[in-house]
């Protein structure tokens, strides 16, 4: 085996242990070997995006896209960076263009309803989301905008629908529960962000994390 497979097996074994700075360094002595070696631009592109560091991950896209600069899920993936940045029309502009490419692209179709809601324009992204949803009716990450939209419209009523839709298709990750439960409490919508800290504890009864929103989310509602 020669040293940069040797180097990249660490990298891969750090990287499903979540120790992503380790694994983050092996690539990078790997790419220092080799530039273009495409797929770990990729790997090393989204470990940054799991350490949070968006603007070294847009770098990392950046150098994927001048080796193929019509590949729609790394345009998608760069428009969730900008996102994430809040250069929400720069974002919408990527996710766009990879929509036009590929019209099937998840990752661009669910990350533009959030922009659309980021910029304010609601009754466009209520007409997007509707447009989506009609696609597939059991997309979660599309049943929650939606909820989302009318929790910023003030119509908790209408988002706890679309929320309990959502809740149904979710898949059993405690922490992506959690999370959801924190995001409609910042909105104000303490009791929809009930049932996430339940299902979330359900999975996982020791995250403190969903302890602490749930209490909180009991003592607002």
């Amino acid at each position: 085996m020669i040293k940069s497979e040797i180097i990249l097996e660490k990298a891969l074994n750090e990287y499903k242990a979540k120790n992503f700075d380790d694994a983050f360094l092996h690539i990078d002595n790997v790419l220092e070997m080799n530039s273009r070696i495409n797929d770990e631009l990729v790997r090393n592109g989204m470990i940054l995006i799991n350490l949070d560091r968006f603007e070294e991950a847009l770098t990392y896209l950046d150098k994927m896209l001048e080796i193929n600069s019509e590949d729609s899920e790394l345009i998608s993936r760069k428009g969730v960076i900008l996102e994430k940045l809040s250069r929400h029309d720069e974002a919408l502009t990527h996710l766009d263009k990879a929509l036009s490419l590929d019209s099937q692209n998840i990752i661009a179709s669910r990350e533009k309803g959030m922009v659309l809601i980021n910029l304010d324009r609601f009754e466009e992204a209520l007409t997007y989301l509707d447009k989506m949803l009609e696609i597939n009716s059991e997309d979660s990450h599309i049943l929650l905008s939606k909820g989302l939209v009318y929790e910023l419209l003030g119509k908790g009523g209408e988002s706890s629908v679309f929320y309990e839709k959502a809740l149904r298709f979710e898949e059993d990750n405690f922490e992506s529960l959690r999370n959801i439960g924190f995001h409609i409490m910042q909105l104000g919508g303490f009791q929809n962000a009930i049932p996430f800290f339940e299902r979330s504890l359900k999975i996982n009864p020791n995250d403190e994390g969903a302890k602490m929103g749930m209490k909180i989310a009991n003592e607002k509602s």
